[in-house]
């Protein structure tokens, strides 16, 4: 099977500015460090959706 045009993950935060946090953050980089290269998002090629609500 080839490689998905898309590629959907959802978190729950509270707000945007502990998102925001969180994803500056030397924890953001721990957490990622591992990750395969054909995994991380690409800058300028890849970029975030944020919604305010998925559900009630």
């Amino acid at each position: 099977m080839g490689e998905p045009a898309e590629f959907w993950l959802m978190t729950w935060w509270d707000d945007e500015a502990t998102f925001d946090a969180w994803h500056h953050s030397h924890a953001f980089k721990d957490a990622h460090k591992g990750m395969p290269p054909g995994l991380r998002l690409k800058p300028g090629e890849n970029h975030i959706t944020r919604f305010e609500r998925v559900a009630e």
